[in-house]
């Protein structure tokens, strides 16, 4: 399909033909135009209704009326195919055909447009015209400039919450990277912790020990020196009682050889 301007240069019907240029010839459903006509151009059901109609009135050919749809579309450049429905066996096994599908195609060659009987008027009235469809054209335009601001509202709306989401999740995964390090953190410090109580406590072993050991051998040295006091005063004595042996020995040597001495003495 040759790729062209759209037919329509202003208004609802510029807008819904602008979404259908979209598909790009493939096939697409009314009930797809009129809800995009609801939910993102902001028309209301019977608004959305009544345009898509009149844009998708064109056909390739007609028996009953014309082939170039309504007289407010430009059927004279473009028309709609329908395509074959597919059908399906329901439950109660009745068909069920599928929602009519479109395709779009422009005409070759193209139609005579649609052409209205002008009539003469008087300056006055093609004055009050002109200015009855510059007040509708201005009209037209802050309608369209409304729902265009209404579109650009809608689409910030949905990055804002989009974007506070993505926030959301980014802080909801900063918690939780927090927790874990505060967890990773909390687990060395027990572990630190630990470690020194047990080094604390090693070497408050360690020292109960060695008191121990000092005290044993302190016991053993005292012992050894209670056994060297005695066997020394054994000893003391001992050579105590020596020497009163050797002295009273000797008092009684001396005293025998004095009354020998004087009894010699005396005989003579």
């Amino acid at each position: 399909m040759a790729i062209k301007e759209n037919p329509y240069k202003r208004g609802n019907y510029n807008l819904i033909m602008s979404f259908i240029l979209t598909f790009k010839g493939k096939p697409f459903t009314k009930s797809q135009v009129i809800e995009h006509a609801m939910n993102e151009l902001g028309m209301t059901e019977l608004t959305a209704t009544a345009s898509v109609g009149v844009v998708m009135s064109p056909s390739k050919s007609s028996e009953r009326g014309d082939c170039r749809g309504n007289w407010s579309s430009q059927g004279h450049l473009y028309y709609l195919v329908k395509v074959n429905r597919k059908v399906t066996k329901g439950d109660d096994g009745k068909d069920i055909k599928e929602e009519q599908r479109y395709q779009m195609r422009w005409r070759d060659p193209e139609l005579e447009p649609f052409k209205r009987k002008v009539k003469k008027l008087s300056p006055a009235e093609i004055e009050e015209k002109a200015n009855a469809k510059a007040e509708k054209k201005a009209k037209r335009e802050a309608e369209a400039k409304a729902k265009a601001d209404a579109v650009i509202l809608r689409k910030e709306a949905r990055k804002a919450k989009k974007d506070a989401a993505i926030l959301a999740k980014a802080e909801a995964k900063e918690k939780r990277i927090a927790a874990k390090i505060a967890k990773a953190e909390n687990a060395k410090a027990k572990a630190e912790a630990a470690e020194i109580e047990a080094k604390a406590k090693a070497d408050a072993d360690a020292l109960a020990k060695e008191e121990k050991r000092k005290n044993r051998i302190a016991k053993a040295e005292n012992a050894k020196a209670e056994k060297v006091k005695e066997k020394a005063q054994e000893q003391i004595a001992i050579a105590a009682e020596t020497e009163t042996v050797e002295v009273a020995e000797t008092v009684e040597v001396e005293t025998a050889e004095t009354a020998e001495t004087e009894m010699v003495e005396v005989e003579g």
